[in-house]
Order: structure tokens, then sequence, then C-alpha cells
């Protein structure tokens, strides 16, 4: 079985963790209206308080930017160092790095 790659979390404060992000599609609610993405289609997602824009940013793997509000939140990821899978709010991440596989 492929593994599947290392998604880093960054948080507010600095602090990072490293896993996996559970969602396998994002919805990103845009005044154009909602997008549904591939999570191997994301390079990351800058969360609305880790985002001088103050919105949320999803840059995708062929570099297209769609500007608006992130679902799930809470994001669930499971941490590697644990194997646990957490809940953790968007409002205390900064940024998720994903590492898209491809278009």
């Amino acid at each position: 079985m492929a593994k599947s790659p290392a998604h880093v979390l960054v948080f507010i404060d600095g602090q990072t963790l490293t896993g996996q992000a559970k969602p396998k599609v994002f919805t990103v609610k845009t005044d154009f209206g909602d997008f549904k993405i591939q999570a191997s289609r994301i390079s990351y997602i800058h969360f609305e308080n880790g985002n001088p824009a103050g919105v949320d940013e999803v840059v995708l793997v062929d570099t297209s930017e769609l500007r608006g509000d992130v679902l799930p939140d809470p994001l669930p990821f499971t941490v590697a160092a644990t194997g646990e899978t957490m809940e953790f709010p968007q409002k205390k991440l900064h940024t998720l790095v994903m590492f898209g596989e491809g278009i």
C-alpha cells in the first residue's frame, strides 16, 4: 500500500504538526459559488487568522487561487507521531501545507 504524503499543520503560535489531513475533499465557499476540491490538488491553505488578507486562501498545484470560507471546520487531522486523529478549529490554524500530488 502506498504511503500517504505528509502534511504539515502550522498553528497561529508557530507550533507545527506533521501528519495527514483527513478530508479527501475540501469545500471553498466563494462569491462565485461553492467549489469542491480534491485534497490531492491542493498545495496549501492559508486560514483566515494566518492570512494578512483576512480570508481563507486555497492555492492549488496548478497555481490557481481561491478565497472564501474553507470547510470542514474544525479540521480533522491524524498526527503522525501518535496516530491519533484530532479536530482543530481553524481559528487556531495558520496554514495547512499539503504537498499536492498533482493534477
